[in-house]
């Protein structure tokens, strides 16, 4: 019975050895409640709160291996009021390098399979 809260959840899938995994997952959940407070910033305060912010989540970013290659940060003022629009391009690694299996083929198999006549 939480006003307000958010929800963060991690799940791994189980497995055994390195690449066989079975159809079970498990995790946690983690709800966490807060309140709110207004306060009230001047412009410049508020404009540098909010660069430390994005410069923070970009550091996490790059931390975890992803590369930012282009961002484009709004901030804009409109009846007491801010809001923040950005726009990130990054280039992250989505596979891995895994050493290739060489396979031995005999002369009689070469030929087997040869259907260039």
């Amino acid at each position: 019975d939480f006003p307000k809260w958010e929800k963060y959840t991690e799940e791994y899938q189980l497995r055994l050895g390195e690449n066989f995994y079975l159809p079970v997952d498990y995790g946690m959940i983690c709800i966490k409640s807060y309140q709110t407070k207004e306060k009230k910033y001047s412009k410049q305060k508020l404009q540098e709160i909010l660069t430390k912010n994005f410069t923070q989540f970009s550091k996490e970013m790059e931390e975890k291996g992803i590369q930012i290659t282009d961002k484009n940060v709004m901030i804009e003022f409109a009846d007491n009021k801010c809001q923040v629009s950005a726009s990130i391009t990054s280039v992250e690694k989505i596979g891995k390098y895994e050493p290739a299996e060489m396979k031995k083929i005999s002369v009689d198999e070469r030929q087997e399979n040869d259907e260039s006549d």
